[in-house]
């Protein structure tokens, strides 16, 4: 009962081990189990061969022996066995670490990049307002200009026209006057002839008339 008990045990806990092998992305070592097949089957032959005779089969304490051996066989796979899922879960942590640095990295370089392009297209915004505000500035100085020039010719213009009648009127104010004295002059260069030609008429009739008498 003891024997087959430990061959049965010995045969199914490997196949148990192997199933259970964790899986990762990141190559690893494979786990090492290693059993003492070779005592098994040698306890199995040693049962077939001897006709089941109690004296060909191991005793209690050879049995228990091979049991201790086996779990502590079985102990040493188990702390072999986390060692390497230890392994495992760090090599693969190290590599998401890695691989997120890169993607981080990627990222950070496809951000920079959309930034550039995009502080590119603004640059090249206020280029072209930048030239349009400058053609509109040019634009309505030019019209400034212009409005200026015809303001300052009609000014030039219109204070000639006013000197020239200014200058008109006083000229004809001049004449006015001119023809005003002279007339003046005339009436009473006239008057004084006529007053002188009167005067010398009355004496000359007077005398005239005395000599007749």
């Amino acid at each position: 009962m003891h024997t087959a008990l430990v061959v049965t045990q010995h045969s199914t806990c490997p196949v148990k081990a192997r199933t259970k092998a964790p899986s990762s992305k990141v190559p690893t070592k494979a786990l090492s189990s290693t059993f003492p097949k070779n005592s098994i089957e040698k306890m199995a032959q040693q049962w077939n061969s001897s006709g089941r005779s109690l004296a060909n089969l191991p005793d209690p304490v050879q049995i228990q022996k091979q049991k201790d051996a086996f779990s502590q066989m079985l102990e040493q796979q188990m702390k072999q066995g986390l060692e390497s899922l230890e392994t495992q879960l760090k090599n693969q942590k190290q590599f998401m670490r890695e691989q997120a640095t890169q993607q981080k990295q990627q990222y950070a370089m496809q951000i920079d990049m959309q930034l550039k392009q995009e502080e590119m297209a603004l640059e090249q915004q206020r280029q072209e307002k930048v030239m349009q505000l400058q053609q509109s500035i040019a634009h309505q100085k030019q019209q400034m200009e212009q409005q200026t020039m015809a303001m300052l010719i009609e000014y030039q213009q219109r204070k000639a026209e006013e000197e020239m009648a200014r200058n008109q009127y006083e000229m004809e104010r001049k004449q006015q006057e001119m023809e005003s004295k002279m007339k003046k002059e005339m009436e009473k260069f006239s008057t004084s002839f006529s007053s002188g030609f009167d005067m010398g008429s009355s004496n000359k009739w007077g005398a005239s008339k005395s000599g007749y008498y």
